[in-house]
């Protein structure tokens, strides 16, 4: 699931959409603090985790994410990932 909460449309700034992705990690890059969910790729470097921490990402974890689509909208740069079963 990916949600983008809100599109600059209201005449606010547009940097940075809201996101919200769900779904199962398909790729892991711990050196450069990144994974992938749903084909997006999200950054967590400044993130907060509920359920869990860092540590415990991993292929196949199911994951929730909430972050800002970046200013190039290549990437989603979290501010929460919960950690699922």
């Amino acid at each position: 699931k990916v949600e983008v909460k809100g599109s600059g449309d209201d005449g606010g700034d547009d940097d940075g959409r809201e996101v919200e992705l769900e779904g199962r990690i398909t790729a892991l890059d711990t050196a450069a603090k990144t994974f992938v969910v749903q084909g997006q790729r999200v950054d967590y470097a400044g993130a907060e985790f509920r359920n869990g921490n860092e540590s415990d990402l991993a292929l196949n974890r199911k994951v929730e994410v909430r972050g800002q689509v970046s200013a190039d909208g290549t990437y989603v740069v979290a501010e929460r990932v919960e950690i699922g079963d």
